[in-house]
């Protein structure tokens, strides 16, 4: 018999098999008995059951005990977890297989050093170099770039870039100004616009009093539009220190063309109009180097 709180004596528990059973007062029969009497709760009817001092307003408060059964599986959650998709990682594994040269295919002799390569990516990553390797010219066929204009450190962060379009080899080159400059002029030979951009934007930087001459030179060699007209900029706003120095002069002086852009900026001529006044003196120049070039010749 259970106790309650105020120790009267509360009907013992019927235990009975739940299988194949039927719930409810004055229902639930015992599967082994031989009589139809129901066991209700506590072994009473229902109408017992609402008369018995274990109701009290309507309320029936029960005891419950669990028992967990050791040695059964945990259940299995309604809600599984997340499925963790991992980064990309294509630049990694393309910038490892330039490293460890695997089926490499294209040699670069760079000054004596002779790194490997793959046709497939340089192809995809450069016109040029798609139209050396596949339009019938001799690197075509023999397989082999030679390269004369960069030192090996910097082609190699140049052909890591190709291979992995991430800035973080170049910008741990050592001598870095130096050779943002050898990256301007390969990334512009190969046709490589971001990472000549990117070039622009670091050169741009380094525009100072000092160095605003030798930039502008290289802006125009290679075709820099953007880092070209910062340095017209630069000039026109700092004429007064700029024009001093012997890099001016030797600018002026070596390179006229520049000279006249520089000329034409500084006066506010549009852009349209520039490029029409440097057409003509372009369309004067030749004729002029043309002569030069009969005077030269020996005369019978």
């Amino acid at each position: 018999m259970e106790s309650s709180s105020s120790g009267e004596s509360l009907p013992t528990f019927v235990r009975w098999k739940v299988d194949h059973s039927t719930f409810g007062p004055d229902v639930q029969h015992a599967p082994t008995s031989q009589t139809s009497k129901p066991l209700g709760i506590f072994g009473l009817t229902h109408n017992e059951l609402l008369e018995s001092r274990w109701v009290q307003d309507d309320k029936l408060t029960i005891k419950v005990e669990l028992e967990r059964r050791v040695g059964y599986p945990e259940p299995v959650t309604r809600t599984p977890s997340p499925i963790k998709v991992p980064p990309a990682n294509l630049s990694t594994c393309l910038g490892s297989l330039l490293d460890r040269e695997s089926l490499s295919d294209v040699s670069f002799l760079v000054r004596g050093e002779k790194l490997k390569a793959h046709a497939v990516i340089l192809c995809a990553r450069s016109e040029v170099f798609h139209k050396q390797l596949t339009c019938g010219m001799a690197e075509s066929v023999s397989r082999e770039i030679l390269i004369e204009d960069c030192d090996a450190t910097t082609f190699k962060a140049f052909l890591k870039f190709l291979y992995t379009d991430d800035f973080a080899d170049i910008e741990g080159l050592k001598g870095t100004e130096l050779s943002i400059h050898s990256l301007l002029a390969t990334s512009h030979k190969y046709e490589v616009t971001r990472l000549q951009l990117w070039c622009e934007q670091r050169m741009r930087q380094s525009i100072s009093v000092e160095e605003v001459c030798g930039i502008l030179r290289h802006a125009h060699l290679y075709g820099a539009k953007q880092l070209e007209q910062a340095c017209m900029i630069f000039i026109k706003n700092n004429m007064a220190s700029v024009a001093i120095l012997p890099a001016f002069g030797a600018l002026v002086q070596d390179w006229p063309e520049v000279s006249l852009k520089l000329n034409f900026f500084t006066a506010g001529l549009s852009a349209s109009s520039t490029a029409l006044a440097l057409k003509g003196y372009e369309s004067q120049k030749r004729p002029a180097e043309d002569e030069a070039t009969d005077a030269k010749r020996p005369r019978h």
